[in-house]
Formats: structure tokens, C-alpha cells, sequence
């Protein structure tokens, strides 16, 4: 100890005297804070940052600041999982003769005026595992999905006949999607046209009007640990996961561009 105060160039004195000092305020109350914090932490599977653990912190009756938070979570270690960072690759060139309506329209202010869809894969040892998506472009919630081991437009259909199943669009409702064959074949649009949607495509190398579904993919791949455990589990187990945090996703995730609440909390106010 005196090797180290030396060091410090600080007098043993003031070192027995901040031993022996009492916690303040400020450490009491950090010391209660935290329990919570990682009882908030752990309940929403160590997806929030500090701005949505503080809004999880004030419902559970502990109100505090945002960056007392940040503070906290940086200095215990809590860490919430990130989605890498999306770069935009252009596909292979392709002529689609379907307009980006939704360009011309603009973004959708009310539940059922907009649909959006898209498909992403997950690899494991056992292959490629593809999950398609329908989702209402201004409630953000999940409306219909399906899995396959095999990219085919039936998997896009399944994915809409879901979502039809149990959701209804708008009269005159849009379904915009990035170009890709499964979305462009006959048997999809003629389903489309069945149940009165319009189709909608983004134009090569311009995605981000569809950037709500590639944001989902996002969270999903991050916050799940999919990525994790796809090694290990069987096929029937990932799709499993998947809909688990799909129920997660909709139902309990605070959406920073809902105002903080979940995709169906902010549908029952989008009507």
C-alpha cells in the first residue's frame, strides 16, 4: 500500500480516510438503480440501449435520467447486441415493368395503406433457411411470414396469404417490395390483384423506401441470437426461435420511431 500511494504521490492518510469514507448519496442510489436496470436488461433479452431502458426504468417506477443510465450500463458491462451495419450491393440488372408507386405516394400515415414485404436467409449446416415478411409500413408490426428451404415464389405467396389471413389492407392499398423474381412472378401478382393490392417495386440500387423490412431483418439477426444457435439447433428449433422473437417484436419491443412503443400498442392508435 505504500508503494502504490507513493506512486499516486497521494498520503496514506487521505487513502484510510476514503476507506473508511461512507457511500454518498449518489452511490446509494446508483446501488438501487441497478438491480432493476438488470432486471429491465435481461427482460427484453439485452436488445435496449440506455434511451429504451430508461423508458422500460420510469414504467417499472424507477424514474432517472438517460445518461445515469448509459453510465451504469457502460460500467457494469451491459451491452446491447447491434445489428452490423447495412450496406447497400445492387443486384443483377433486370427490367421490371411495375412502377415504384410508393415513391410517387409517399410513406404511409395510417394502419393498412401500405404493406411492405421482403425475404432474407439464414445458413446452417444443414442449408440455407429462407424467411420471408409482410409488414404494415406505419404500425412497423409483422403482419404475415413464412420459411422455406427453398427461394421460390411460393414462399413470397405463403408470406402474404398469412398475412391475409388474419389482417386486412386498405381499399386501394399499396404492397411494396424490393425487385427480386419471387415478387415478380405471375402466381404473387395475381394474388395481389385477388385481394385488391396495388404493387409497388424500388428501382435497382434504390432500397431504402423498403428499409422497414431490412431494418427487421436487422434487429432479428442481432437480437435473437440466431446467428448464435443456428449451428446447434435443428431446423424445426430455428423456426421455433424465429417466431418467438417475432411475438417479441411485435408485442413487447419499444420502437424508437413509434414513440417508444410497441408495433401493437401503436396499431390500436393507427387505425
Amino acid at each position: 500500500m505504500k508503494r502504490l500511494c507513493n506512486a499516486m504521490e497521494v498520503p496514506r492518510s487521505s487513502f484510510y480516510e476514503w476507506l473508511g469514507r461512507p457511500p454518498s448519496v449518489r452511490a446509494i442510489e446508483d446501488a438501487q438503480l441497478l438491480r432493476p436496470l438488470r432486471k429491465a436488461f435481461a427482460a427484453h433479452r439485452g436488445v435496449y440501449g440506455s434511451p429504451r431502458l430508461k423508458r422500460a426504468l420510469d414504467a417499472m417506477g424507477h424514474r432517472c435520467g438517460r445518461h445515469r443510465v448509459a453510465r451504469l450500463m457502460r460500467e457494469h458491462g451491459l451491452v446491447a447486441k447491434q445489428a452490423r451495419r447495412f450496406r447497400p450491393r445492387p443486384g443483377r440488372a433486370a427490367q421490371y415493368q411495375v412502377p415504384n408507386r410508393l415513391l410517387e405516394r409517399g410513406p404511409a400515415t395510417r394502419r393498412g395503406e401500405v404493406w411492405v414485404g421482403d425475404y432474407t436467409y439464414i445458413h446452417t449446416r444443414r442449408g440455407w433457411l429462407f424467411l420471408a415478411v409482410v409488414m404494415d409500413q406505419c404500425t412497423r408490426k409483422v403482419l404475415g411470414w413464412a420459411t422455406s428451404e427453398y427461394r421460390t415464389a411460393e414462399l413470397t405467396c405463403a408470406a402474404l396469404r398469412n398475412a391475409l389471413q388474419r389482417h386486412r389492407p386498405r381499399r386501394g392499398a399499396l404492397f411494396h417490395l424490393d425487385q427480386g423474381i419471387e415478387y415478380a412472378a405471375n402466381r404473387f401478382k395475381r394474388l395481389l390483384a385477388a385481394d385488391g393490392l396495388t404493387q409497388s417495386i424500388s428501382r435497382r440500387a434504390y432500397c431504402y423506401d423498403n428499409a422497414h423490412v431490412e431494418s427487421f431483418f436487422g434487429s432479428l439477426k442481432a437480437e435473437s441470437d440466431v446467428t448464435e444457435d443456428q449451428m446447434q439447433i435443428s431446423v424445426p428449433g430455428l423456426i421455433s426461435h424465429i417466431e418467438d422473437y417475432l411475438r417479441f417484436y411485435n408485442r413487447k419491443r419499444l420502437h424508437s420511431a413509434l414513440g417508444f412503443r410497441t408495433p401493437a400498442e401503436f396499431d390500436k392508435l393507427a387505425a
